[in-house]
This record gives C-alpha cells, structure tokens and sequence, in this order.
C-alpha cells in the first residue's frame, strides 16, 4: 500500500556511474523516519527501509475488509 504522504527529493545520476543515483533533498535538516518507503523514478518503484523504532503514525496503517468493500486507516498506536 503506498501511502499519499511523500517527502519530495531531487534525483541526478553519479557522473561516474550513469546507472547509480544520488537523491538531493531541498531540506538539508531532513531525515526520514524509520519505517518502509518507495522511491519512484520514472515509471519504476524501487522499496527500502530505515531501520529504527517505528514511531511516525504514516508509517502504520489497518486494512479493513468489508463487505461493501476495503478500507485502509491509521493505525491507533504506531
């Protein structure tokens, strides 16, 4: 499930290696939170995580499956 929460960051390939990235956030103070995230370039998808405690809400969310169909939100607790 890919949340619509997004940090934006700016993508530019390694001079020395056209098939390598590096990411440029416009907020030098930025640090992503633990949890799992999608980096998307393009049309691709690639998945990664941040080890650590999971204490940012947007990293939890329930999936409810009803007869009138799913539903998916925030978790309570983290």
């Amino acid at each position: 499930m890919i949340r619509n929460a997004s940090y934006p960051f700016r993508a530019s390939p390694i001079p020395d290696s056209p098939e390598m990235y590096e990411l440029h956030s416009g907020d030098p103070a930025l640090e992503l939170p633990p949890g799992r995230y999608a980096l998307i370039l393009k049309a691709q998808s690639y998945y990664f995580s941040v080890n650590g405690d999971i204490t940012d809400p947007r990293q939890c969310i329930e999936r409810i499956v009803a007869v009138s169909g799913t539903f998916y939100t925030d978790c309570k607790k983290p």
